[in-house]
Formats: structure tokens, C-alpha cells, sequence
């Protein structure tokens, strides 16, 4: 997991659009993940 925390920085400064795409991916993750209590 460290590995992962230190490459994400590396990542954003090499690629910054696929780490725009990775914010995306989480965003939506974790809405899907609490669907049940956002969903009026």
C-alpha cells in the first residue's frame, strides 16, 4: 500500500490527466459505494 501512496504523486506529476482520471474513478466509486443513502 505504501508503494501505491508513493506513486500516486509520481503518477500526477508524469501524467496529470490520468491522475484526473483517477479522482474521477474514486469520485464515482465512492458514490456508487453510498448510493443507498445519497438516493432521495
Amino acid at each position: 500500500m505504501a508503494t501505491t501512496a508513493i506513486s500516486l504523486p509520481r503518477l500526477a506529476r508524469r501524467n496529470p490527466l490520468a491522475a484526473i482520471g483517477a479522482v474521477f474513478v474514486t469520485f464515482f466509486v465512492i458514490c456508487a459505494i453510498f448510493a443507498p443513502w445519497i438516493a432521495p
